[in-house]
């Protein structure tokens, strides 16, 4: 398993994504601690990586651990965000993925929002890419997280809140061509609840184990987590 912990009490109504990231393995299930029901947005997969996007609409309140049941997996990353401003009945607009062999652009393909102020979320990965170079967003764009499981893999996020819905595509640049694999989502805005903002960031966090828990320590390990909330 791999669990992660948002780090102040999620806020109800909101909407809450959890971004996953293995090597030789699958997702069995996915639960919490306040009984949410998490949505599979679906898989982008490159080889033996993958990326993985699941998401709750109108969360409950309170303190929430996220822990996925995973089989037959080596390494792992898990990131979770809570964004508020989402709507909170029907949030996912649309999805894309994409993958690539030996490619400096790591791109889950072209996405046009149905509506303004909507949030594109995008996660890539990829395996034999320099180590811990920097990646390149997308433009507009903005990094929120990335993940090093070891030296010869990544995982990485970032978003965009988009004014006017216009043709976008949440892609990275590597720093040296590697095989990547990348999924994107689009959020509605509820406009009766504000814009969509990050309000906070949490952590990176990694346990020593290859099967463990993670929270708050940060050490040497084959399992990182990155907490951000919104």
């Amino acid at each position: 398993t791999i669990s992660g912990t948002l780090t102040t009490n999620v806020r109800g109504g909101n909407l809450l994504i959890a971004a996953l990231n293995i090597f030789t393995g699958t997702v069995i299930n996915v639960s919490d601690t306040r009984g949410n029901t998490y949505v599979p947005i679906g898989t982008a997969r490159y080889g033996n990586d993958r990326n993985y996007l699941y998401y709750v609409k109108d969360a409950l309140p309170g303190s929430t651990v996220v822990t996925f049941g995973l089989g037959g997996t080596d390494l792992r990353s898990l990131e979770l965000y809570e964004y508020s401003g989402v709507d909170w009945i029907a949030p996912l607009d649309q999805t894309s993925f994409g993958s690539a062999g030996t490619s400096t652009n790591c791109s889950p393909g072209n996405i046009t929002p149905s509506q303004n102020n909507s949030l594109i979320f995008s996660l890539g990965g990829d395996f034999v890419s320099g180590g811990t170079a920097a990646v390149t967003t997308a433009p507009g764009y903005t990094l929120r997280g990335s993940v090093y499981p070891t030296t010869n893999e990544r995982f990485y996020t970032e978003e965009l809140i988009q004014t006017t819905a216009a043709q976008t595509n949440g892609s990275f640049t590597l720093a040296n061509a590697a095989n990547n694999r990348a999924i994107q989502a689009v959020f509605n805005p509820e406009p009766t609840r504000g814009t969509i903002t990050l309000d906070a960031t949490g952590q990176h966090g990694t346990s020593s184990a290859v099967n463990g828990t993670l929270a708050h320590t940060v050490g040497n390990g084959d399992d990182r987590m990155l907490i951000v909330q919104v």
